[in-house]
């Protein structure tokens, strides 16, 4: 469901450009096809695009799933 979202909102990162600051979730591995789709979707973030207008580029990582009260 993830990655459909993230299609129709035109939402995507690179694996490798994912900052390695960021949590992990070591449940799933990098190489899971849908690895960077969920970092995307987990990760509240601001970006530009990348010069081909669809991949992102993260600028600042300003929390994540995990931070909301339900999680607590």
């Amino acid at each position: 469901m993830v990655t459909a979202i993230n299609r129709i909102l035109r939402r995507r990162i690179l694996l490798a450009d994912i900052p390695s600051s960021v949590h992990r979730f070591y449940d799933l591995d990098e190489s899971h096809w849908a690895y960077a789709d969920i970092m995307e979707a987990a990760h509240t973030h601001t970006y530009v695009r990348n010069a081909d207008g669809y991949v992102e580029i993260w600028i600042d990582i300003l929390g994540t799933g995990l931070d909301a009260p339900y999680n607590e």
